[in-house]
């Protein structure tokens, strides 16, 4: 079944890179109507060649899939995108503008230590962390099935090719794995809404910190502004 998601997602990392559909052609050893039919949906790559992809455009299978929206494969950056919900470019450019504005971080971690429930954020953090891992191990068996059913189909197409071999008892063999996948897809997706929801809270108490902060920052420096200009008289030159 093509995949619309992965069709859209080669496409905008072939775009970025400034690439043609010969160049992404070389890179899976394929010809360039089988990159168009990647990009036009009509086809999915196996599993070697999205491997290949993933390599060559520094990203991971899920991003490739729709499965996620984070694109980068550095595991640090992937965990600090999923707990605070930006993209990795985004949190490319706060890394870059943390190392050039040189923020107090000591007063900052006073303050998140002494005005933020830890235990109530512990607990969310927590949740979502088991939540995760269960998601993980579910993808990790989903995937293992995947492969395992690609295989089962790739066997009937080749025994009806040929003429030979009986595929009834391969046929209710991937009708079970078939089965198990539905299964996995439905914990899956209960394991995925679980983590969202943890995640969804841990976002609403940093937020909230992140608010009242600035505010307070906001409200200190207008009353800095504001005692400045009465010590000088109401002169914006600061001239009696």
């Amino acid at each position: 079944m093509a995949n619309n998601s992965f069709a859209e997602r080669l496409t905008q990392l072939r775009n970025e890179k400034g690439l043609k559909r010969e160049d992404v052609a070389k890179v899976l050893g394929c010809s360039v109507s089988a990159v168009g039919n990647y990009e036009n949906g009509n086809r999915t790559p196996d599993f070697d060649s999205l491997i290949k992809l993933v390599d060559y455009f520094n990203t991971t299978i899920d991003y490739l899939l729709g499965k996620t929206d984070i694109q980068t494969d550095d595991r640090d950056l992937q965990f600090v995108c999923q707990y605070t919900g930006l993209s990795s470019d985004a949190v490319e450019k706060l890394r870059e503008e943390g190392k050039n504005a040189q923020l107090p971080y000591n007063e900052l971690i006073s303050e998140f230590i002494t005005k933020v429930d830890l235990q109530e954020l512990s607990k969310h953090v927590f949740n979502y962390l088991c939540r995760k891992k269960e998601w993980d191990s579910l993808q990790e068996k989903y995937v293992e099935l995947t492969k395992e059913r690609n295989a089962l189909t790739y066997t009937i197409d080749s025994y009806r090719k040929q003429g030979t071999g009986n595929v009834s008892d391969i046929k209710n063999e991937l009708l079970t794995v078939s089965q198990q996948l539905h299964i996995l897809g439905v914990g899956l997706k209960q394991a995925k809404d679980s983590s969202s929801l943890e995640l969804f809270r841990i976002q609403q108490i940093i937020n909230e910190f992140v608010n009242k902060l600035v505010m307070n920052r906001t409200e200190l420096i207008a009353k800095e502004i504001v005692k400045n200009f009465m010590n000088s008289g109401g002169d914006d030159n600061g001239n009696n």
